[in-house]
C-alpha cells in the first residue's frame, strides 16, 4: 500500500497549484430585452430588463430625464448635466473568484453631441455611485420641462423630497476621450482597476437587483466649453444597439468536485498498476 501512495504523493506535487490550472475567463453582457447568456452558460435569463439610467441637470436640479430617449452627459447651455445608469447583474453573485473587467458601453445617439460645436474630443469621467445611496429611483420625467415626482432622482438629491442628498462617489474611469460623434457610435468605457476594487464593486452591486452603478460627467477643464453627448438611454426607440451594455469579464468559481475528483482517479489508477 505504501508504493501507490508515495507515487500518488509524487504526482499531486507534480501537478499545478489550484489557481494556475487551465481555464478560461467567463465573458457575459447585460442589455435589456436580450437573452443574457455567460460564455460557460451557467447563467442564462431570457428576456434580460434590469437596467436604469436617468439623465440629472444641475440647472433644473429638481427634475430628470428618467424616461427619456437619450442621456446627456455634460453641458445643455444652461448647466451640467450626468448620467446614471445601473444595471441587475445579481445573477452573478457567488458565481466567481475575481472580476477582471468591467465595460460600460453606449452608443452615440442624435448628433452625438450638443452645445459647442467643436469638434475637439470631449472628455468624460465615470464614477462609482456610493453603496449608500443605491436607493435612487430612475425617474419618469420625459424630457427637459418634465416634473419629477417625488422620491425620484434629481441633481439635488437621489430621492426628491426625502432629504437624501448624494454622498461622494469613487472614480473608476478617468479621461475617456470621445472624439466621434456620429450617431451609432459605440463608447467604451473600462473600469480603472488602479482606480477601483473591480471585484470588491461586483461583490456589491450583485447584492442586490438594485445597486449604486455608475454616473457620467463631462471634464470641463479638458472638454470645448458649453459642450455635451447624448447617448441612447434604455428607452431609445432605435433598439437594442442603442441601449446600454455592461460587459463583465470574471474567473468562474468551479463546479463542486470539478478538482476533486482528479487524486481519486489517480489513486485507483496507480493501484490497479500495482496489482
Amino acid at each position: 500500500m505504501l508504493r501507490p501512495l508515495l507515487a500518488l504523493s509524487a504526482a499531486m506535487a507534480a501537478l499545478p497549484p489550484f489557481a494556475t490550472l487551465s481555464h478560461a475567463a467567463v465573458t457575459i453582457s447585460f442589455r435589456d430585452n436580450t437573452t443574457v447568456v455567460s460564455s460557460d452558460s451557467n447563467i442564462i435569463i431570457p428576456g434580460y430588463v434590469g437596467t436604469q439610467d436617468v439623465s440629472i441637470d444641475s440647472s433644473a436640479p429638481n427634475r430628470n430625464r428618467g424616461k427619456w430617449i437619450d442621456h446627456l452627459v455634460g453641458s445643455n447651455g444652461f448647466g451640467p448635466c450626468d448620467g446614471l445608469t445601473r444595471f441587475d447583474v445579481s445573477a452573478l453573485n457567488g458565481q466567481y473568484s475575481q472580476i477582471n473587467k468591467i465595460t460600460l458601453r453606449l452608443n452615440l445617439y442624435g448628433g452625438g453631441f450638443v452645445g459647442n460645436p467643436n469638434p475637439a474630443p470631449r472628455i468624460v469621467d465615470v464614477f462609482a455611485v456610493a453603496a449608500a445611496n443605491a436607493d435612487w429611483v430612475e425617474g419618469s420625467a420625459a424630457g427637459v420641462g418634465g416634473a419629477v415626482n417625488p422620491g425620484e432622482a434629481c441633481w439635488a438629491e437621489r430621492k426628491l423630497g426625502f432629504g437624501t442628498p448624494w454622498s461622494a462617489a469613487t472614480l473608476a474611469a478617468s479621461n475617456v476621450a470621445v472624439s466621434s460623434f456620429q450617431q451609432g457610435t459605440l463608447v467604451s468605457f473600462d473600469l480603472d482597476s488602479n482606480l477601483i476594487n473591480l471585484t470588491a464593486l461586483m461583490n456589491a452591486w450583485s447584492a442586490s437587483a438594485q445597486n449604486g452603478g455608475l454616473r457620467l460627467s463631462l471634464d470641463s477643464a479638458l472638454s470645448p466649453p458649453a459642450s455635451g453627448l447624448t447617448f441612447g438611454s434604455r428607452d431609445n426607440p432605435t433598439g437594442v444597439e442603442g441601449t446600454p451594455e455592461l460587459f463583465v469579464e470574471y474567473e468562474a468559481i468551479p463546479a463542486p468536485g470539478a478538482f476533486g475528483l482528479a487524486p481519486v482517479a489517480l489513486l485507483a489508477a496507480l493501484r490497479r498498476r500495482g496489482r
